[in-house]
Protein backbone atom coordinates (compact mmCIF):
# COMPACT_ATOMS: atom_id res chain seq x y z
CA UNK A 1 0.00 0.00 0.00
CA UNK A 2 2.52 2.33 1.14
CA UNK A 3 6.51 1.66 1.53
CA UNK A 4 8.51 -1.08 0.65
CA UNK A 5 7.94 -2.43 -2.49
CA UNK A 6 10.98 -5.32 -3.11
CA UNK A 7 11.63 -6.69 -6.90
CA UNK A 8 11.79 -10.66 -5.28
CA UNK A 9 10.14 -12.15 -2.55
CA UNK A 10 11.58 -15.41 -1.32
CA UNK A 11 10.15 -15.88 2.34
CA UNK A 12 7.63 -15.05 4.80
CA UNK A 13 6.19 -16.31 7.94
CA UNK A 14 4.63 -19.25 7.38
CA UNK A 15 1.97 -18.19 9.98
CA UNK A 16 1.17 -15.15 7.85
CA UNK A 17 1.19 -16.74 4.17
CA UNK A 18 -1.26 -19.06 5.11
CA UNK A 19 -4.17 -16.39 6.26
CA UNK A 20 -6.44 -15.12 4.06
CA UNK A 21 -4.72 -12.10 2.58
CA UNK A 22 -8.37 -9.97 2.91
CA UNK A 23 -7.16 -9.92 6.34
CA UNK A 24 -3.90 -7.96 6.29
CA UNK A 25 -3.35 -3.94 6.19
CA UNK A 26 0.18 -2.85 6.06
CA UNK A 27 1.70 0.53 5.27
CA UNK A 28 4.80 -1.62 3.61
CA UNK A 29 4.52 -5.18 1.81
CA UNK A 30 6.97 -7.88 3.11
CA UNK A 31 10.36 -7.57 3.21
CA UNK A 32 13.32 -8.82 1.05
CA UNK A 33 14.50 -12.55 0.66
CA UNK A 34 17.56 -11.96 2.69
CA UNK A 35 15.24 -11.85 5.73
CA UNK A 36 16.10 -15.33 7.33
CA UNK A 37 14.48 -14.21 11.22
CA UNK A 38 11.14 -13.59 11.77
CA UNK A 39 8.71 -13.13 14.62
CA UNK A 40 5.09 -12.11 15.93
CA UNK A 41 3.94 -9.70 18.36
CA UNK A 42 0.26 -10.50 19.36
CA UNK A 43 -1.44 -6.97 21.35
CA UNK A 44 -4.97 -7.48 22.56
CA UNK A 45 -6.83 -4.37 23.51
CA UNK A 46 -10.29 -2.88 23.72
CA UNK A 47 -12.06 -2.58 20.51
CA UNK A 48 -11.75 1.10 20.42
CA UNK A 49 -8.08 1.13 21.09
CA UNK A 50 -7.70 -1.00 17.88
CA UNK A 51 -6.52 1.86 15.01
CA UNK A 52 -4.17 3.36 18.02
CA UNK A 53 -2.74 -0.25 18.48
CA UNK A 54 -2.42 -0.69 14.23
CA UNK A 55 -0.81 2.69 14.36
CA UNK A 56 2.14 1.92 16.75
CA UNK A 57 2.86 -1.49 15.68
CA UNK A 58 2.86 -0.18 11.77
CA UNK A 59 5.28 2.73 13.33
CA UNK A 60 7.54 0.10 14.89
CA UNK A 61 8.03 -1.71 11.90
CA UNK A 62 5.66 -4.38 11.57
CA UNK A 63 5.35 -5.69 7.82
CA UNK A 64 2.05 -7.20 8.02
CA UNK A 65 -0.89 -7.08 10.54
CA UNK A 66 -3.75 -9.65 11.09
CA UNK A 67 -6.99 -7.95 13.06
CA UNK A 68 -8.76 -11.18 14.89
CA UNK A 69 -12.10 -10.20 15.89
CA UNK A 70 -13.35 -11.71 19.22
CA UNK A 71 -16.99 -11.48 20.76
CA UNK A 72 -15.54 -10.01 24.55
CA UNK A 73 -15.50 -6.35 23.34
CA UNK A 74 -11.74 -6.51 22.45
CA UNK A 75 -9.41 -6.78 19.64
CA UNK A 76 -6.17 -8.83 18.71
CA UNK A 77 -3.30 -7.84 16.30
CA UNK A 78 -0.92 -10.24 15.11
CA UNK A 79 2.00 -8.03 13.69
CA UNK A 80 4.77 -9.85 11.79
CA UNK A 81 8.03 -8.08 12.32
CA UNK A 82 11.77 -9.00 10.23
CA UNK A 83 14.80 -9.52 11.79
CA UNK A 84 15.89 -10.27 15.08
CA UNK A 85 15.35 -6.71 17.33
CA UNK A 86 12.72 -8.34 18.92
CA UNK A 87 13.49 -6.95 22.49
CA UNK A 88 13.87 -3.39 21.43
CA UNK A 89 10.92 -3.49 19.13
CA UNK A 90 8.88 -5.48 22.63
CA UNK A 91 9.64 -2.10 24.35
CA UNK A 92 8.86 0.30 22.03
CA UNK A 93 5.49 -1.54 21.53
CA UNK A 94 4.81 -1.75 25.43
CA UNK A 95 5.75 1.85 25.56
CA UNK A 96 3.05 2.76 23.22
CA UNK A 97 0.35 0.28 24.67
CA UNK A 98 0.73 0.45 28.43
CA UNK A 99 -2.76 -1.04 28.61
CA UNK A 100 -2.15 -4.10 25.94
CA UNK A 101 -2.05 -7.71 26.77
CA UNK A 102 1.74 -8.75 24.42
CA UNK A 103 3.46 -11.82 23.90
CA UNK A 104 6.17 -12.59 21.12
CA UNK A 105 7.14 -15.85 19.47
CA UNK A 106 9.19 -16.62 16.54
CA UNK A 107 8.08 -18.09 13.21
CA UNK A 108 8.71 -20.25 10.55
CA UNK A 109 9.82 -19.29 7.00
CA UNK A 110 9.02 -20.72 3.80
CA UNK A 111 9.00 -20.05 0.28
CA UNK A 112 7.16 -17.35 -0.30
CA UNK A 113 7.13 -16.78 -4.04
CA UNK A 114 5.77 -20.83 -4.46
CA UNK A 115 3.16 -20.18 -1.93
CA UNK A 116 2.18 -17.16 -3.34
CA UNK A 117 1.99 -18.06 -6.84
CA UNK A 118 -0.14 -21.38 -6.37
CA UNK A 119 -2.47 -19.25 -4.86
CA UNK A 120 -2.63 -16.10 -6.83
CA UNK A 121 -5.83 -16.31 -9.14
CA UNK A 122 -7.27 -13.36 -11.57
CA UNK A 123 -8.97 -10.69 -9.95
CA UNK A 124 -11.57 -8.97 -11.77
CA UNK A 125 -12.21 -5.37 -9.52
CA UNK A 126 -15.33 -4.26 -11.83
CA UNK A 127 -16.89 -5.63 -14.84
CA UNK A 128 -14.23 -3.82 -17.12
CA UNK A 129 -11.25 -4.70 -15.59
CA UNK A 130 -9.02 -7.95 -14.95
CA UNK A 131 -5.91 -8.15 -13.40
CA UNK A 132 -4.03 -10.98 -13.59
CA UNK A 133 -0.34 -12.68 -14.11
CA UNK A 134 1.46 -12.91 -16.46
CA UNK A 135 0.91 -16.65 -16.76
CA UNK A 136 -2.39 -16.54 -16.69
CA UNK A 137 -4.24 -16.89 -20.07
CA UNK A 138 -6.95 -14.26 -19.22
CA UNK A 139 -8.63 -11.77 -22.13
CA UNK A 140 -9.84 -8.53 -21.10
CA UNK A 141 -13.65 -7.97 -20.73
CA UNK A 142 -15.35 -6.93 -23.75
CA UNK A 143 -14.46 -2.79 -24.02
CA UNK A 144 -12.20 -3.16 -20.84
CA UNK A 145 -8.89 -3.93 -20.13
CA UNK A 146 -6.32 -6.06 -18.56
CA UNK A 147 -3.52 -4.95 -16.15
CA UNK A 148 -0.88 -7.59 -15.50
CA UNK A 149 1.28 -7.34 -12.62
CA UNK A 150 3.85 -9.56 -11.68
CA UNK A 151 3.08 -10.54 -8.01
CA UNK A 152 5.52 -9.98 -5.35
CA UNK A 153 3.05 -9.84 -2.06
CA UNK A 154 -0.35 -9.81 -1.40
CA UNK A 155 -0.88 -5.67 -1.95
CA UNK A 156 -0.77 -4.11 -5.06
CA UNK A 157 -2.11 -7.24 -7.02
CA UNK A 158 -5.65 -6.62 -6.63
CA UNK A 159 -5.93 -9.31 -4.04
CA UNK A 160 -6.62 -6.87 -1.15
CA UNK A 161 -9.70 -5.26 -1.12
CA UNK A 162 -8.38 -1.80 -0.65
CA UNK A 163 -6.53 -1.98 -4.26
CA UNK A 164 -9.98 -3.22 -5.46
CA UNK A 165 -11.53 -0.22 -4.26
CA UNK A 166 -8.98 2.29 -5.69
CA UNK A 167 -9.47 0.41 -9.15
CA UNK A 168 -13.22 0.97 -8.38
CA UNK A 169 -13.23 4.62 -7.63
CA UNK A 170 -10.50 5.22 -10.68
CA UNK A 171 -13.09 3.97 -13.37
CA UNK A 172 -15.55 6.15 -12.61
CA UNK A 173 -12.88 9.14 -12.19
CA UNK A 174 -10.50 9.18 -14.58
CA UNK A 175 -11.49 10.62 -17.83
CA UNK A 176 -9.42 10.75 -21.30
CA UNK A 177 -6.72 13.39 -21.57
CA UNK A 178 -6.37 13.49 -17.99
CA UNK A 179 -3.30 14.06 -15.32
CA UNK A 180 -3.40 11.59 -12.82
CA UNK A 181 -1.06 11.21 -9.33
CA UNK A 182 -0.74 8.24 -7.79
CA UNK A 183 0.79 8.61 -4.40
CA UNK A 184 2.06 5.29 -3.14
CA UNK A 185 2.35 3.65 -6.02
CA UNK A 186 4.33 0.12 -4.77
CA UNK A 187 3.55 -2.22 -7.68
CA UNK A 188 1.90 0.95 -10.27
CA UNK A 189 -1.16 -1.36 -10.23
CA UNK A 190 -3.13 2.20 -9.80
CA UNK A 191 -1.01 4.19 -12.20
CA UNK A 192 -1.10 1.33 -15.25
CA UNK A 193 -5.21 1.11 -14.58
CA UNK A 194 -5.42 4.69 -15.40
CA UNK A 195 -3.54 4.89 -18.14
CA UNK A 196 -5.59 1.83 -19.96
CA UNK A 197 -8.84 3.94 -18.82
CA UNK A 198 -7.58 6.68 -21.20
CA UNK A 199 -5.50 9.32 -18.14
CA UNK A 200 -2.81 11.04 -20.94
CA UNK A 201 -0.07 11.52 -18.29
CA UNK A 202 0.10 9.62 -14.60
CA UNK A 203 2.84 10.57 -12.09
CA UNK A 204 3.64 7.55 -9.74
CA UNK A 205 5.22 8.31 -6.58
CA UNK A 206 6.90 6.29 -3.39
CA UNK A 207 9.00 6.39 -0.86
CA UNK A 208 10.69 3.24 -1.91
CA UNK A 209 13.63 3.22 -4.31
CA UNK A 210 12.68 -0.13 -5.34
CA UNK A 211 9.07 1.05 -6.37
CA UNK A 212 10.44 2.63 -9.53
CA UNK A 213 12.14 -0.74 -10.76
CA UNK A 214 8.55 -2.77 -9.93
CA UNK A 215 6.78 0.04 -11.96
CA UNK A 216 8.98 0.55 -14.66
CA UNK A 217 8.76 -3.94 -15.23
CA UNK A 218 5.13 -4.07 -14.85
CA UNK A 219 4.25 -0.93 -17.40
CA UNK A 220 6.52 -2.85 -20.03
CA UNK A 221 4.59 -6.35 -18.59
CA UNK A 222 1.41 -3.95 -20.31
CA UNK A 223 3.04 -1.94 -23.22
CA UNK A 224 2.36 1.41 -21.63
CA UNK A 225 3.88 4.84 -21.46
CA UNK A 226 3.47 7.85 -20.00
CA UNK A 227 3.88 7.04 -16.30
CA UNK A 228 6.30 9.33 -14.95
CA UNK A 229 7.66 7.06 -11.45
CA UNK A 230 9.80 8.78 -9.36
CA UNK A 231 10.89 7.66 -5.25
CA UNK A 232 10.21 10.58 -3.74
CA UNK A 233 7.23 12.25 -0.99
CA UNK A 234 4.41 14.28 -2.81
CA UNK A 235 6.19 17.56 -2.74
CA UNK A 236 4.94 21.10 -2.58
CA UNK A 237 5.51 21.55 -6.20
CA UNK A 238 3.42 19.27 -7.42
CA UNK A 239 0.41 20.66 -9.05
CA UNK A 240 -2.64 20.62 -11.74
CA UNK A 241 -3.63 17.23 -11.35
CA UNK A 242 -7.41 16.38 -12.50
CA UNK A 243 -7.42 12.85 -10.80
CA UNK A 244 -5.57 12.09 -7.47
CA UNK A 245 -5.91 8.20 -5.91
CA UNK A 246 -3.85 7.23 -2.17
CA UNK A 247 -3.85 4.12 -0.99
CA UNK A 248 -2.49 4.50 1.98
CA UNK A 249 -3.14 4.02 5.53
CA UNK A 250 -4.83 7.34 7.82
CA UNK A 251 -1.96 7.74 9.96
CA UNK A 252 -0.46 8.58 6.77
CA UNK A 253 -2.62 10.39 4.92
CA UNK A 254 -4.12 12.65 7.09
CA UNK A 255 -0.97 15.00 7.42
CA UNK A 256 -0.54 14.92 3.42
CA UNK A 257 -4.18 15.99 2.96
CA UNK A 258 -3.04 19.58 2.70
CA UNK A 259 0.38 18.85 0.03
CA UNK A 260 -2.96 16.85 -1.84
CA UNK A 261 -4.79 19.97 -1.66
CA UNK A 262 -1.78 21.98 -3.35
CA UNK A 263 -1.05 19.58 -6.21
CA UNK A 264 -4.74 19.00 -7.09
CA UNK A 265 -6.83 21.44 -9.65
CA UNK A 266 -10.03 22.89 -8.52
CA UNK A 267 -13.05 20.48 -8.45
CA UNK A 268 -10.29 17.13 -8.89
CA UNK A 269 -11.63 14.11 -7.80
CA UNK A 270 -9.04 12.72 -5.16
CA UNK A 271 -9.37 9.00 -4.40
CA UNK A 272 -8.52 8.23 -0.69
CA UNK A 273 -8.09 3.86 -0.11
CA UNK A 274 -6.84 2.13 2.74
CA UNK A 275 -8.90 2.77 5.17
CA UNK A 276 -10.98 0.78 7.83
CA UNK A 277 -14.86 1.17 8.48
CA UNK A 278 -14.56 2.28 11.76
CA UNK A 279 -12.19 5.19 10.51
CA UNK A 280 -15.16 6.66 8.10
CA UNK A 281 -16.74 9.37 10.47
CA UNK A 282 -13.09 10.52 12.25
CA UNK A 283 -11.41 10.63 8.61
CA UNK A 284 -14.73 12.33 6.40
CA UNK A 285 -14.09 14.79 9.17
CA UNK A 286 -10.66 15.60 8.16
CA UNK A 287 -11.41 15.25 4.58
CA UNK A 288 -13.81 18.35 5.24
CA UNK A 289 -11.43 20.32 7.33
CA UNK A 290 -9.00 19.69 4.29
CA UNK A 291 -10.74 20.95 1.72
CA UNK A 292 -12.27 17.77 0.53
CA UNK A 293 -16.03 17.36 -0.23
CA UNK A 294 -17.15 13.54 0.45
CA UNK A 295 -18.97 12.43 -3.24
CA UNK A 296 -18.85 8.69 -2.89
CA UNK A 297 -17.76 6.01 -0.21
CA UNK A 298 -17.13 2.35 -1.41
CA UNK A 299 -16.77 -0.15 1.14
CA UNK A 300 -15.58 -4.23 1.16
CA UNK A 301 -15.40 -5.93 4.60
CA UNK A 302 -13.94 -3.70 7.15
CA UNK A 303 -12.30 -1.51 4.31
CA UNK A 304 -13.43 1.50 2.71
CA UNK A 305 -12.92 3.97 0.09
CA UNK A 306 -13.03 8.05 0.02
CA UNK A 307 -13.79 9.65 -3.87
CA UNK A 308 -13.74 13.46 -2.98
CA UNK A 309 -14.20 16.72 -4.85
CA UNK A 310 -11.78 18.98 -4.40
CA UNK A 311 -13.32 22.42 -3.20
Amino acid sequence: MWVGKPQALAYIPKSAAFQPFSSFSSPSDLPLSHVKSWYQIVVAVPSEALEKASNVLFEAGSTGLEEVSSQDGTGRLIAYFAGSNQRAVLHEVRSGLPEARINASQVELEDWSAAWRDRFEPVWPTDRLVVCAPWHDVSAPADGYRVVIEPRTAFGTGGHATTRLALQALEGAVRPGDRVLDVGTGSGILAIAARKMGAQEVTAIDTDPLAVQNVIENAALNGVDGIQVEARSLELEDRGYRVAVANIISSILRPMLGRLHSATEPGAVVIFGGLLSRERESFASSLEAGGFKVVDVLQEAEWIGFTTSKS
